[in-house]
């Protein structure tokens, strides 16, 4: 299920803010348009070509908890014009335990799990569906149960919370044996996100 911060993820409005997975309210430029220090003509940078699709990285791999505060330096590349540097975006996973159902409200997991990462990865397809990948390995004594999956954007030049824009409750458990990984993946289809109200 996509989220309320998913219809801001893609609007085209300014104004438009998320809740991040601590409950905080955040700007929609904060997130997403960034330039440090302050660019010499005065314009605020935004629509700046980024790359999306990555592999798995130490960068990518460390952030394991759902409500930490990562850098995500390194995972999508950031680049920088006359000393400008510009924030990217990428999309990345976390998985939790939690059994309510989904509601367009959501902004974090019910019940986070944290365990270590060991492999990641998103690709953008000319399909305009988007896979996010994450796998997960059980590095404690006991197996867990996963009951819920969520998708998120990260910024990658400020330690700040994700935000979370989409949630789903699986229909089936997956349970993770101690020392054992398990593959999480979140999809969208681009072409099938319908806006009714503009159709009317």
């Amino acid at each position: 299920m996509l989220l309320n911060n998913f219809k801001s993820l893609i609007s085209f409005y300014q104004g438009d803010k998320f809740i991040d997975v601590k409950g905080n309210t955040v700007t929609k430029a904060n997130n997403l348009v960034s330039v440090n220090p302050t660019p010499s003509n005065n314009h605020t940078c935004a629509g700046v070509s980024g790359y999306f699709n990555y592999t798995s990285t130490t960068n990518s791999n460390s952030c394991t908890s759902e409500q930490g505060s990562y850098s995500w330096l390194n995972v999508v590349s950031s680049t920088s014009y006359n000393n400008d540097v510009h924030r990217h975006n990428g999309f990345t996973i976390f998985i939790g335990s939690g059994t309510k159902e989904p509601s367009a409200n959501d902004y974090c997991l019910e019940n986070p799990v944290t365990i270590n990462v060991v492999g990641a990865s998103c690709m953008h397809y000319p399909s305009e569906i988007t896979t996010t990948n994450r796998i997960f390995y059980n590095n404690t004594d006991e197996d867990i149960e996963i009951n819920e999956i969520g998708l998120y954007f990260f910024t990658t030049t400020l330690n700040v919370p994700v935000v979370m824009i989409g949630r789903k409750v699986l229909k089936t458990p997956v349970i993770i044996k101690k020392g054992e990984q398990a593959t999480f993946s979140y999809s969208v289809d681009m072409s099938r996100v319908s806006f009714e109200e503009a159709d009317d």
